[in-house]
């Protein structure tokens, strides 16, 4: 029921120091997912997930999350629970990757210029799988997903599947093997072509090797979806991964975090748990969402970047991004970085003691 998903954002953003991070962009973007999901059921995409493990069936092991199927070049899932990075940055990568249950060997071969988009896993403690999204640095660039799982929790065997409207509906993959682990990608997605580049590099390589190439596609910036046309340039004045790019809604929410005293929560994360299944697919709307509550950038930074946007007179229509980095202890570092083709690019400096703003560099 619609009233009960927003009674539960409602309760859910209670719990959260952030009051405006409300559910209206949660709902967007589940809506945004359906309209560019790419088969679900082959483990490829969605804001959704399909990620991992299987259940009692398969040697009394019992996993949390996705149930996993695969039998004559198709494959099957039910999604229970997962968690999903949008944007991620090689810590993201790299935290998750030491918390796998297998060595994991992540997609390499990619073609040129292809960069992170999402990252999706489950069970998020002790991921026994992972869904990459891909895409490029253009909105016109193939967008694809392959998803990686701990062959121990995957079964061929589809008389376990649920019956009813829980039975999942399966598609037409591309799989393989790698090491102690198995890979998924859509046929509808991706083409045999480019999936023959990617398996042979993933077979000549390791985990750690496959882990330090896929650091160097994620980005290099704390990034927020309305912010990516800033993103080539955000990485090239902050290349050290501190830097956070703010988008204009985000922009909008500054001054009240700065009266307030509060400091700005990750919110590119969240946990799904709770997922039924109707009609054989996930119906995220009705999941249990949570978000972890670290923090992006800290109350003395918040009133830093709220100290900049009076200083230079900008507001949240202002047509621009932040870039926030915190490059000295003793000082902020706040750019404001135009949205238009030239991206022109104001950078102050704050002293983090006092809130002073000095100009530095316009370009």
């Amino acid at each position: 029921m619609r009233s009960e998903f927003v009674e539960r954002g409602r309760s859910a953003r209670e719990q959260l120091p952030v009051p405006e991070l409300s559910m209206g962009t949660i709902r967007r973007r589940a809506y945004d997912a359906k309209k560019h999901r790419v088969v679900l059921f082959s483990l490829c995409g969605v804001i959704a997930l399909i990620i991992l493990g299987v259940g009692a069936a398969y040697g009394q092991k019992v996993y949390e999350g996705v149930r996993l199927w695969l039998s004559g070049g198709k494959a099957a899932v039910t999604v229970s629970a997962f968690a999903m990075v949008r944007q991620p940055m090689a810590s993201d990568v790299r935290d998750a990757a030491a918390r796998a249950s297998f060595p994991v060997i992540f997609p390499v071969g990619l073609p040129t210029g292809t960069r992170l988009n999402m990252m999706m896993f489950s069970p998020a403690e002790h991921p026994t799988a992972f869904t990459i999204l891909y895409g490029g640095a253009l909105p016109t660039s193939a967008r694809f997903g392959i998803s990686v799982f701990d062959s121990t929790t995957v079964s061929t065997d589809d008389t376990t599947m649920p019956g009813g409207t829980a039975r999942p509906k399966p598609s037409e993959v591309y799989q393989w093997q790698v090491g102690s682990e198995t890979v998924i990608a859509s046929k509808a997605y991706i083409s045999l072509e480019v999936v023959n580049r990617i398996k042979a590099a993933m077979l000549k390589s390791s985990a750690a090797r496959s882990l330090a190439l896929t650091e160097t596609i994620a980005r290099k910036v704390w990034l927020e979806q309305g912010a990516l046309t800033l993103a080539a340039v955000a990485e090239r004045d902050a290349p050290d991964g501190r830097g956070v790019v703010l988008d204009r809604q985000h922009i909008g929410w500054i001054p009240g975090f700065a009266t307030r005293r509060q400091p700005m929560i990750d919110s590119r994360t969240v946990f799904l748990t709770k997922i039924p299944t109707v009609n054989g697919e996930p119906d995220y709307a009705k999941a249990v969402l949570r978000w972890p509550k670290s923090i992006v950038i800290s109350a003395g930074g918040v009133r830093a970047i709220d100290a900049v946007l009076r200083y230079a007179g900008v507001h949240a229509n202002c047509g621009c991004g932040v870039l926030f980095d915190q490059a000295q202890a003793t000082t902020y570092s706040v750019s404001i970085i135009s949205m238009s083709a030239s991206h022109a690019t104001e950078t102050f400096t704050v002293d983090a003691r006092t809130f002073a703003v000095s100009a530095l560099l316009i370009r």
